[in-house]
């Protein structure tokens, strides 16, 4: 956050400036990530200033009971079942070519269209896998009517 202050001539060099500001916010830079290391420099740490901003923030933070999240969501939370259950893989059987669509998306296949001109409908990766072949089908005909019209 502090780097994004800096205006080094080099690439991610930690400047007299880059340091000031890390002061400010709590934080002392040192090349050890201890007491008694260098201030500026290439590869530059930090450690919390007893006292400093940084730490009375977190300290405030740490009494409300906020915890954060270390790890990734599990399969079982219900917000991600439900942005999957959104998405559906469609595969054109002509070329291979990949869409994500919602369930039930009417989609054609530009790249087949503009090699031979043939039309083709994508299919869902369920029908793929043995869906049902008459739910097709008819998704396919009412696409074609709405493309006829």
């Amino acid at each position: 956050m502090c780097a994004m202050g800096a205006h080094s001539i080099r690439k991610s060099y930690h400047d007299k400036e880059w340091a000031a500001k890390m002061k400010e916010i709590g934080l002392h830079p040192s090349s050890t990530g201890a007491p008694g290391g260098k201030e500026t420099g290439q590869h530059v740490s930090h450690y919390v200033i007893a006292g400093g901003a940084f730490a009375v923030a977190f300290a405030k933070l740490q009494a409300s009971g906020f915890t954060l999240r270390w790890q990734s969501r599990t399969d079982d939370d219900p917000q991600r079942k439900a942005k999957t259950a959104s998405k559906t893989k469609y595969t054109c059987p002509g070329c291979g070519q990949n869409a994500w669509a919602k369930p039930g998306a009417m989609l054609i296949c530009g790249v087949c269209h503009e090699e031979d001109g043939e039309m083709r409908f994508l299919e869902a990766s369920d029908q793929l896998m043995g869906g049902d072949p008459r739910k097709q089908q008819s998704d396919k005909e009412k696409a074609n009517k709405r493309f006829l019209l």
